[in-house]
């Protein structure tokens, strides 16, 4: 199996993606353009959950990102004003979202159809190409798409976005 290494934790905003060389540069800055007006954002991992790839050679285990507002209060003793704040998924949602707008101009796959965000925190083969097989609800003993709750939340700061082409990052911040 493999695990994540030193790496930060990152959620996939696309299907793995292939891009010829004098591609890169155009779907970066047309990705750029995309999320230009999106904002960083507060989220939160409060459960676990396995994934398998599209054709089941893969098992992940992945932290969701939970969906959630948050209401702020503002205001002195004679004036308040509350406000709900987005947490989470719906800002994710857009990011998935500004991407699936411009992969389809580079004749890439949009996201998944019921996206499900989420950081992978490790994965593995599995033990035969047999046990990959079934229902889909067990891949190897794994029970996929089950959700599980975490003893303790974890909070994370999205203030980026990065793309990754071979050897090369280009990072997008969020406003």
């Amino acid at each position: 199996g493999g695990k994540q290494g030193d790496e930060e934790l990152h959620i996939s905003l696309s299907k793995p993606l292939y891009l010829q060389y004098q591609e890169i540069h155009p779907f970066v800055e047309m990705i750029r353009a995309e999320l230009s007006s999106q904002s960083s954002f507060l989220g939160t991992f409060s459960s676990h959950q396995f994934f398998a790839n599209e054709d089941r050679s893969r098992i992940f285990l992945g932290l969701l990102v939970e969906e959630g507002q948050e209401q702020v209060h503002l205001g002195s003793s004679s004036f308040w004003l509350v406000y709900t704040i987005e947490r989470g998924v719906p800002q994710v949602l857009r990011l998935i979202g500004g991407v699936d707008r411009v992969t389809p101009k580079f004749r890439q796959p949009t996201y998944y159809q019921d996206p499900q965000p989420h950081a992978s925190i490790a994965w593995r083969l599995p033990r035969s190409a047999s046990s990959a097989r079934g229902d889909g609800s067990v891949v190897d003993g794994c029970p996929i798409g089950q959700e599980v709750i975490l003893d303790k939340e974890v909070e994370f700061l999205a203030s980026c976005v990065q793309c990754k082409c071979g050897n090369k990052l280009f990072t997008i911040p969020l406003h």
